[in-house]
């Protein structure tokens, strides 16, 4: 698969973690004649572009036990907080008058009562919190097909392709604490699980811009490629004008790269 320049017409733009445990899927969209970019997104694992008139779509893919082990779990000072929260905080940043938000749940809820101990009631007060409180509207799926189905479909709905805009998508943490910044600061470069091994080891954002490679690579999951685009990223130097310049091409999955200029 080949990665779009993140500037041209742009029907869809996948995670790259999403990306590579769904190869087929995105073979699908892309053979019913999608153009389709990955990209390390900070939120959602899935981002619909409009036309002007239209509004783009940020999707966060669930399953229900997805949903559910995302829920609680107890962090480095003791408070029980799952990843789940975080993803709505960042949907709910995400979502302006260019931007609207939704979780795609795919599969059967029954699951959950046969493989957990979570009552029915809790989960849908759960499911209510999400969708009255944060305001996230959750889209059930039976199953894959019926998801990669009104994926395409909805991509077609949001505009010919020539038509659409790629907007930057970031969202805007405000108020951090500085224990979040800095773990803020290199999930943008890594995603949130390397981030934290990064911290872990380093102790600082500033010792992790100035490791060397091999320094990088004593981490868990960093291996010589992705070691390589960290310190690029941190030394390259930045010019608005890159034609004819150097890149550097951080491949996620085969045939397909992201590049760093």
């Amino acid at each position: 698969m080949q990665t779009q320049t993140a500037l041209a017409p742009i029907d869809l733009i996948v995670d790259s973690r999403e990306a590579s445990k769904h190869k087929l899927l995105v073979a699908w969209l892309e053979g019913q004649g999608l153009t389709v970019s990955t990209q390390l997104l900070e939120a959602g694992d899935y981002v619909l572009n409009a036309a002007p008139t239209k509004k783009r779509l940020c999707i966060e893919r669930k399953t229900p036990m997805d949903f559910l082990s995302g829920l609680v779990k107890r962090d480095e000072r003791g408070k029980e907080r799952g990843r789940l929260w975080t993803q709505l905080d960042l949907l709910s940043q995400l979502r302006d008058e260019r931007t609207d938000v939704a979780i795609a749940l795919i599969g059967w809820l029954g699951m959950i009562e046969k493989v957990s101990k979570w009552a029915n009631v809790s989960v849908c007060r759960i499911f209510d919190e999400v969708t009255l409180s944060w305001g996230i509207p959750i889209i059930p799926f039976a199953n894959q097909l019926w998801f990669q189905n009104w994926l395409a479909a909805k991509c077609r709905d949001l505009g010919r392709l020539e038509e659409k805009q790629v907007l930057p998508l970031r969202a805007h943490r405000r108020d951090l604490p500085v224990h979040d910044a800095a773990l803020y600061l290199l999930e943008g470069l890594t995603g949130p699980q390397t981030a934290t091994a990064l911290l872990e080891k380093f102790g600082t954002a500033k010792a992790v811009a100035n490791a060397s490679e091999e320094e990088l690579m004593e981490v868990k999951g960093i291996g010589k490629i992705r070691a390589k685009f960290i310190y690029a990223a941190f030394n390259h130097p930045w010019r608005l004008t890159v034609k004819g310049s150097e890149t550097l091409f951080i491949k996620h999955k085969k045939n397909s790269a992201s590049a760093v200029a």
